[in-house]
């Protein structure tokens, strides 16, 4: 056989070529190609980051070892329940989280509940970069900046005791919302205006 039509073959075994055509091959590739995952179920688990003025790292909460699972609502509506603890002025706050997600505008609405020793409420008005996982927004008080991290990160954290390093906040990646920037709650005592002001 010539040697162009040898090479052809059916690999090392000789046959299963087909010398009329080329393009074929004994050889099959089964590949599987698995669909991705609904949003929520991308979206939910740990997430870490900060919230605070961007001029003023002294007053910078940390959010870490938080726990966020996003279910579909409906319509486009999604519910956000979660968990976690902020690193605030060298206090753990433990917190607890609810809000809304528009999945086709990508527009958040979560309220922060602080617990124990602080029991005040944030309101935040985000946006989600779904493809980033990330989340930036603002607030009555500054910013914020949550990004999904990995169950290692996390568990890391949580042994060293440290809080996670978060990304850098672009002022210019959040979008403002006419929605208010905080609840309407009853003004604080003066014994209380010090653990309202945690974020």
């Amino acid at each position: 056989l010539p040697l162009g039509v040898a090479a052809l073959g059916g690999g090392e075994g000789g046959g299963g070529g087909n010398p009329a055509n080329p393009t074929s091959s004994s050889t099959h590739l089964n590949v599987t190609c698995r669909p991705p995952l609904p949003l929520c179920k991308r979206l939910s688990g740990n997430w870490t980051g900060w919230s605070g003025h961007p001029e003023r790292p002294n007053s910078k909460t940390v959010w870490r070892i938080c726990r966020f699972e996003f279910e579909q609502d409906f319509g486009p509506m999604a519910t956000i329940t979660g968990s976690g603890t902020s690193l605030w002025r060298g206090e753990n706050v433990e917190f607890s989280i609810t809000g809304t997600l528009n999945t086709k505008t990508g527009e958040i609405q979560m309220t922060k509940m602080h617990r124990g020793k602080f029991t005040s409420s944030v309101l935040y008005n985000a946006m989600l970069n779904a493809g980033r996982q990330e989340i930036n927004g603002t607030y009555s008080r500054g910013t914020i900046f949550l990004q999904k991290t990995t169950e290692r990160s996390d568990s890391s954290v949580a042994s060293s005791g440290e809080a996670a390093p978060a990304p850098r906040f672009q002022p210019s990646e959040a979008r403002s919302s006419s929605s208010p920037s905080h609840l309407s709650s009853p003004r604080p005592s003066r014994r209380r205006r010090r653990r309202a002001a945690a974020a």
